[in-house]
C-alpha cells in the first residue's frame, strides 16, 4: 500500500498587481499581436506567454523587457521609497 501523494497542482498566483503586467497582458491580447510573432521576437516560448496571458506564471524582469521591446513599448522601472501614510509620519515625529 502506498501512502497518498500530497496534490501537486499549483496555486494560481496572486491576479496582476503590477502596472507592468496589466499593460503587457493589455497589448498582447490586442488582436492585431500575434502571440508566435512576439515569441520569437523576444526570443521566448509561446507557452510562456499563453501562461503568463491565463495567470499560471508571472515574468521575470528580464522577459518582461524583452516581451515589452518586442510590442514596441519600453519598459521603465521606477524604484523610490514608499511614501509613510501621514499617522505613521506624525507618530514618528512625535505629533
Amino acid at each position: 500500500m502506498t501512502a497518498a501523494r500530497p496534490d501537486k497542482a499549483k496555486a494560481k498566483p496572486d491576479p496582476p498587481t503590477s502596472q507592468i503586467e496589466v499593460k503587457l497582458r493589455e497589448a498582447i491580447r490586442d488582436p492585431k499581436v500575434n502571440i508566435f510573432h512576439v515569441a520569437k521576437k523576444a526570443d521566448v516560448h509561446p507557452t510562456m506567454i499563453h501562461r503568463f496571458l491565463n495567470a499560471d506564471r508571472g515574468l521575470t524582469l528580464a522577459s518582461a523587457g524583452r516581451l515589452a521591446e518586442a510590442l514596441g513599448y519600453e519598459l521603465a522601472v521606477k524604484v523610490e521609497p514608499k511614501r509613510r501614510r501621514r499617522k505613521e509620519a506624525a507618530a514618528t515625529e512625535g505629533g
